[in-house]
C-alpha cells in the first residue's frame, strides 16, 4: 500500500474479470474508491456453510444462504495511548 494513502477498506472496479484473473499484487491504490476508512479487518461468514468442502474452496456452491455475518473492525489508540479495537460483528443480512 502507498505510505501516503489513508488505511480503510478499498473497492477497485475490474470490469469483466474474475477474481482469479486479477493479479491483487499489482492493484493500484489511486484506481481504488475509499469505502470505509480506518478499518483494518473485513470478514464474510456464511452460517452453516455446507456449501464449502474446506477452508481453501474459494467458491461457495451451496444453497442461497439465509444471511451472512460480516465482522469489520479497526485498531486505534484511545486518549490514553492504550490500543483499543473496535469491532462491528455479526450483522446478518438477509437476501
Amino acid at each position: 500500500m502507498n505510505a501516503n494513502a489513508i488505511s480503510g477498506l478499498y473497492r477497485w472496479v475490474c470490469a469483466g474479470k474474475t477474481p482469479d484473473e486479477i493479479d491483487h499484487e499489482k492493484l493500484n491504490i489511486k484506481d481504488a474508491q475509499l469505502v470505509l476508512p480506518d478499518v483494518d479487518s473485513f470478514s464474510v461468514e456464511i452460517p452453516g456453510s455446507g456449501g464449502f468442502k474446506d477452508d481453501t474452496q474459494k467458491e461457495y456452491k451451496g444453497v442461497l444462504p439465509s444471511g451472512l455475518y460480516l465482522k469489520i473492525s479497526r485498531v486505534h489508540e484511545n486518549d490514553y495511548g492504550v490500543k483499543k479495537e473496535d469491532e462491528l460483528e455479526n450483522v446478518i443480512v438477509f437476501p
